[in-house]
């Protein structure tokens, strides 16, 4: 029933939090050991560790960890192939403990995924950017090493990106020390660069046309390896009915079953959670095997004789997930619209759902991109992150046109509007931008209050948050994503990131200074 699986949900919720955060102590207890030993340079049981092939790989570490905190970055370089090598044989994929992963394995899957982002936090600070990027290329390879299992769960995103905005800053804080070019723009410059340099206004030393300029070179060969990568990754479950045959089957579904199946009580999240993991297989055996008199499911009478088992399981676990992934959009469809009432006509909130996913796919590979601005901006480097601003909304222009006009034909075919998918659309994939100015705001305004009360900092950011306040987005139902930024910049202004090992990390570490020569010399490197 409803009831009894919402409360499964709540105690299958309660089991998992549990789980993780044992995980994450044995990980924890793990890391802590690893330092406290590169700390006083212990080598005097590396053999040991060396001779048992689980701890191979930690073995090899410490004399790259010890070069880290000494800011050694000869014996860094020395010790650093033997790891890459050890490290290309192991897996870094995991089956995750809610589909029957195990413990120890990954645990120490998150222990040796820890010292990779440990790893990609100091090298590039040290100036090494040709290590940084095979170190990268080593941990997507280590994805071929695929468990048995099914749906194993890939954290390369978030190695990239503690990777690419370790490197961006690192070529930012370089660029403070360059001397300002003797002569015009080099050739390499792009059409964009060169319009926004005509009225940017260069920071000396250094220039931010000539920033532009190395950032350009070392996003594209790294944007190639995240396109790679997006490649594999199911961003959403709506991507398996793409194309117009499996979506026209999917309609067709919710038209002949929706009525009596999909109600406001079925669609409840706990339910749809508690659904999902024991699997559609089970749920429709139980509807089976205990009939409700007073709800006959047409689906139910159907099952082997007007649709086949499997063919029903496939598009009711897609419907399933799909409300899962998108239940801000679902309260959104059930709050301001009419067809809501209608469970066979779900598809039309679905139809909206599949334009949302196109357009997050296409969020998600220029992701490396907008970090580069977000990076430009937090480290006051303005007039460089606006001609990255243009750059990018001119490139987007046309397909962030197609995602708009297509909304506008859905709202024509559907009568209905759904304010929450239209405040993404409209964002036009520079959004993210205009809240990362925002961000970079928030410090400035907090350390002015702190010295001498309210001032020009923080009249800047009133103004900022008040145009943002003028143009409301979404249907009111959730937080709007500025704000929710806002809130944790502010946060994080009075508490930098006091819990964050990796940041006390980066604080702890010299940021070397390269020259443009040394920074383009490495990056040639990267696609040797």
């Amino acid at each position: 029933s409803p009831t009894s699986l919402l409360e499964y949900d709540r105690r299958r919720r309660v089991k998992e939090g549990l789980a993780a955060e044992t995980v994450a102590a044995v990980v924890d207890a793990a890391t802590a050991v690893r330092w406290i030993r590169a700390r006083i340079g212990a080598t005097d049981d590396a053999q040991t560790l060396a001779d048992r092939p689980d701890h191979r790989w930690q073995a090899l570490a410490e004399p790259v960890l010890i070069g880290i905190l000494r800011c050694e970055t000869q014996q860094v370089c020395a010790a650093f192939p033997s790891l890459i090598d050890e490290l290309d044989k192991l897996p870094i994929l995991y089956v995750p403990l809610a589909r029957g992963g195990d413990p120890l394995k990954l645990a120490q899957t998150q222990s040796l995924k820890q010292m990779l982002l440990e790893l990609f936090t100091a090298l590039p600070r040290l100036g090494l950017l040709a290590e940084s990027g095979r170190l990268l290329a080593t941990a997507q390879a280590m994805e071929r090493h695929r468990s048995q299992q099914e749906r194993s769960v890939t954290e390369f995103d978030r190695l990239f990106e503690t990777a690419f905005r370790a490197i961006v800053e690192s070529l930012i804080d370089s660029s403070e020390s360059w001397s300002p070019p003797g002569q015009s723009a080099s050739a390499t410059a792009t059409p964009e660069s060169a319009a926004a340099s005509e009225t940017a206004q260069p920071l000396l030393p250094g220039t931010d046309l000539e920033l532009v300029e190395c950032l350009q070179m070392a996003t594209e060969p790294l944007l190639q390896r995240w396109l790679e990568h997006s490649r594999s990754v199911r961003l959403s479950v709506l991507e398996r009915v793409a194309e117009n045959d499996r979506w026209t089957a999917l309609v067709e579904f919710i038209e002949r079953y929706g009525h009596d199946l999909f109600t406001q009580r079925f669609l409840n999240i706990g339910n749809l959670r508690a659904i999902a993991d024991q699997g559609v297989e089970a749920y429709l055996r139980i509807l089976e095997e205990e009939p409700d008199p007073l709800n006959p499911l047409k689906l139910i009478e159907d099952l082997d004789q007007g649709i086949a088992r499997a063919t029903a399981i496939e598009r009711l676990q897609t419907i399933v997930e799909t409300i899962i992934e998108n239940y801000a959009e679902y309260k959104d469809f059930n709050t301001t619209t009419t067809q809501s009432d209608r469970g066979e006509l779900l598809y039309m909130l679905i139809d909206f759902l599949r334009l949302k996913a196109s357009y997050d796919r296409v969020s998600w590979n220029i992701r490396p991109v907008v970090l580069v601005h977000e990076a430009l901006m937090r480290r006051g480097r303005l007039e460089a992150a606006e001609m990255w601003r243009r750059a990018l909304a001119e490139r987007t222009s046309e397909v962030a046109d197609w995602h708009l006009a297509r909304f506008a034909e859905l709202v024509e075919r559907y009568r209905m509007r759904l304010p929450s998918v239209a405040a993404r659309l409209h964002e036009r994939f520079v959004g993210p931008l205009a809240i990362d100015r925002l961000r970079a705001l928030v410090a400035p305004a907090v350390r002015e209050i702190e010295r001498e009360g309210a001032g020009p900092a923080f009249a800047l950011l009133e103004q900022e948050i008040a145009e943002f306040a003028e143009q409301p987005s979404g249907s009111g139902l959730e937080a709007p994503a500025w704000l929710a930024a806002l809130e944790e910049e502010a946060s994080l202004a009075q508490r930098p990131n006091e819990d964050d090992p990796l940041a006390e990390l980066a604080r702890r570490t010299a940021s070397a200074r390269l020259s443009r020569a040394e920074v383009e010399r490495q990056l040639r490197e990267w696609e040797a």
